[in-house]
C-alpha cells in the first residue's frame, strides 16, 4: 500500500543540467531532458571534417552522397514562368484542371523565382514531364527533371511556344492547313487546343505557335484571296519580352548581362542648416561679392530688425474720426 503520510520525502527530479566537471554535450542535455523534443525534429549524424591544405574545414561530398536525395527528390520537377510568378493557390487550382492528375502533388518555392513539383505518384510525374506544353495566363511553364547536378539558373531560351487567337475567322480557314498558314506568319505552328479542333465554339481559332526573337508579334494579317485582300487580327493573351543582343526570353533587354549598367548620376547634396532660436532667426544678408558685376553694382540692402508698423500707432490718435474712417454719408 502506498504511502500516502506527509512525512513522506518526495523523489528528487532527474537534473535538467548534468554537472559541468563532466563536459556535457548538446546530445547529451538533450537526451537526459524530461523535456522530449518536438515530434517534426530528426536527429543528425555527425560528421568528421576535412582540413584543407590552407588549414580549414570542409564538406566533401561524393556521388554516393546523393543517393538518399535522389530517392526523396525523385519525382520532382523544377519550374519557373517567364516574368513574374503567379500566386500558389491560384496556379494550383489552374494546373489541377490542366494535367488531371491521378494523384496528388505539391508546390514549394524556391529562390530566383523557381518552382518546386513534387507528385505523388510516378505515373503523373511521367505524365506532366512528357506533357507538350503548359501556360497559365498564356505564358508558358519551363519544366525540368531534377537532378543532383541541377542549378537555378535559368538556362537560355532561344524559341518559347505561346498562345495565340484568331477571333471572327472566317469558317474557309477554320482547317488545319488554313490555321497553319496563317499561324505561319507569327512563328512555328504547333497545334491548336481541343475545342478549336472540335469546332464547338467558333467565336475565334486557338493555336500555339513557337516564336523565336526575331519573330514579329503581328497584331493583324494580311490575307490575300481571290476575292479580295482583307486583314485578321492577333490577339495574345501575353507577348514575351527577349533580349535582341542574346538572342534569349530569359531575360529582358533593360537586364541583359553583355551590356554594361549606366553610371548613375551625381546626386544633388542639400545642407541641413541647424534650427536657431527666435532670437536669432534674422534674415541673413546677401554676400555681394561672391554674384557678378551686373550685380555688384547695386547698393547693398539695409536690413532693419525694428518693427515698420509700429509707426501706426503713433499716427492713430493724430488722424481724425473722418478721416479714418471715410467721410460721412450724407443723409
Amino acid at each position: 500500500m502506498e504511502d500516502t503520510s506527509p512525512n513522506k520525502i518526495a523523489a528528487p527530479l532527474p537534473p535538467l543540467l548534468p554537472d559541468p566537471k563532466s563536459n556535457p554535450s548538446w546530445a547529451n542535455l538533450l537526451s537526459a531532458s524530461p523535456i522530449p523534443p518536438p515530434q517534426t525534429e530528426s536527429n543528425l549524424p555527425f560528421f568528421s571534417p576535412i582540413i584543407s591544405e590552407k588549414g580549414e574545414k570542409k564538406a566533401i561530398f561524393k556521388e554516393s552522397d546523393y543517393v538518399e536525395a535522389k530517392d526523396k527528390w525523385k519525382h520532382c520537377l523544377l519550374g519557373f514562368f517567364l516574368g513574374r510568378r503567379p500566386f500558389f493557390s491560384t496556379l494550383k487550382q489552374h494546373l489541377q484542371r490542366k494535367w488531371k492528375l491521378k494523384g496528388n502533388f505539391l508546390i514549394s518555392s524556391l529562390p530566383k523565382n523557381f518552382i518546386l513539383f513534387k507528385f505523388s505518384l510516378e505515373e503523373d510525374f511521367l505524365k506532366v514531364l512528357e506533357a507538350p506544353i503548359t501556360t497559365y495566363g498564356g505564358r508558358p511553364l519551363i519544366l525540368q527533371k531534377w537532378s543532383p547536378e541541377c542549378s537555378l539558373e535559368k538556362r537560355k531560351l532561344s524559341s518559347i511556344p505561346i498562345w495565340i487567337r484568331f477571333p471572327e475567322l472566317h469558317l474557309k480557314f477554320w482547317t488545319p492547313s488554313g490555321l497553319g498558314k496563317l499561324a505561319s506568319t507569327i512563328g512555328h505552328p504547333l497545334f491548336m487546343d481541343s475545342i478549336t479542333a472540335e469546332g464547338t465554339h467558333l467565336n475565334f481559332a486557338r493555336v500555339c505557335v513557337e516564336v523565336t526573337p526575331e519573330d514579329e508579334l503581328l497584331d493583324s494579317i494580311e490575307i490575300e484571296t481571290p476575292s479580295g485582300t482583307f486583314f485578321q487580327v492577333v490577339e495574345y493573351n501575353w507577348k514575351p519580352k527577349a533580349c535582341i543582343t542574346c538572342r534569349d526570353f530569359s531575360h529582358s533587354a533593360d537586364r541583359c548581362p553583355l551590356i554594361p549598367l549606366p553610371i548613375p548620376k551625381s546626386k544633388q547634396e542639400w545642407i541641413k542648416i541647424a534650427s536657431k532660436s527666435v532670437e536669432n532667426s534674422l534674415p541673413v544678408p546677401l554676400n555681394f561679392k561672391n554674384l557678378p558685376e551686373t550685380h555688384a553694382s547695386h547698393p547693398q540692402p539695409q536690413i532693419s530688425t525694428q518693427n515698420g508698423f509700429s509707426i501706426l500707432d503713433s499716427l492713430d490718435s493724430e488722424i481724425p474720426v473722418e478721416t479714418r474712417c471715410g467721410p460721412r454719408s450724407r443723409g
